[in-house]
């Protein structure tokens, strides 16, 4: 397991929000048709940062096994979702560097 600083995983969700355009209330919590693709990519993304299936669920209020399918199946169509993705990452990357100027 790396080691993952905390700040870098609090900053998933607000850059989610984003460029989703949903609050981040919405993402943890709606079941809309329109939000699932959104809550994917934020599983997605949180599995990579090293969290467990448990814990990437948990962040957007679903049960673990949800976060398995939904990452499987985004692994499959990853050139869809790409672009939204790389979106996230610069904005979360943004937010990580404005939080270490801040706690300088």
């Amino acid at each position: 397991m790396k080691p993952i600083k905390k700040a870098a995983t609090n900053h998933l969700l607000p850059a989610l929000a984003k460029v989703s355009g949903y609050t981040e209330k919405e993402l943890t919590t709606k079941r809309s048709r329109l939000i699932i693709p959104w809550v994917k990519v934020g599983m997605y993304l949180a599995r990579q940062e090293g969290r467990t299936f448990q814990d990437s669920a948990s962040l957007f209020g679903r049960h673990f096994s949800s976060s398995f399918n939904s990452i499987k199946q985004l692994e499959q169509e990853i050139e869809d979702y790409q672009p939204a993705i790389d979106e996230i990452l610069a904005i979360k990357e943004e937010l990580n560097k404005e939080n270490e100027v801040g706690s300088a």
